[in-house]
């Protein structure tokens, strides 16, 4: 089995390698950045289940109470939001500020691997839920470099 960053585990056959359970090709996102080309689909397995969450929707979002809520909405309508695989897309258009991703760059299995109990038939897959915000910014704006450069100019 391998656990990704995407938050899946994939399972395969040790003899001959084939996916114990489908995976199947989905569609996802398209790209909004210019000149950008990303794969209109991505293999999704079918079993098991994703061991953390994947992508963010407005249901996703803190409900407490419904002053909570309406921030929670006000500060999501910065960014592009959607299903896992969805791409970052460029800041500042439509006012958007970029797009949320989950899970992030540390986000799911990540380096830490997993383990499994082969007699009890568990695996144990340690995970972070990490959103992070990716947004693609002309290379000349201050935004850029600052990231890119530390702040110098």
């Amino acid at each position: 089995a391998q656990a990704t960053k995407q938050a899946w585990l994939y399972v395969f056959d040790r003899v001959t390698g084939e996916p114990v359970w489908p995976i199947e090709e989905r569609a996802v996102p398209a790209t909004d950045v210019p000149g950008e080309r990303v794969s209109p689909t991505q293999p999704f397995p079918t079993k098991p289940l994703a061991f953390d969450r994947q992508g963010l929707t407005h249901d996703d979002l803190i409900d407490f109470t419904p002053e909570l809520k309406a921030e929670a909405l006000e500060i999501v309508s910065q960014y592009r939001i959607g299903p896992i695989f969805t791409p970052p897309s460029v800041r500042g258009a439509n006012g958007l500020r970029g797009t949320l991703i989950m899970p992030g760059l540390i986000g799911g299995a990540n380096w830490q691997g997993a383990a499994a109990d082969a007699e009890a038939g568990i695996v144990y897959v340690p995970s972070i839920t990490h959103p992070m915000a990716f947004g693609v910014t002309p290379r000349d704006s201050d935004v850029a470099r600052s990231a890119a450069q530390g702040g110098a100019r």
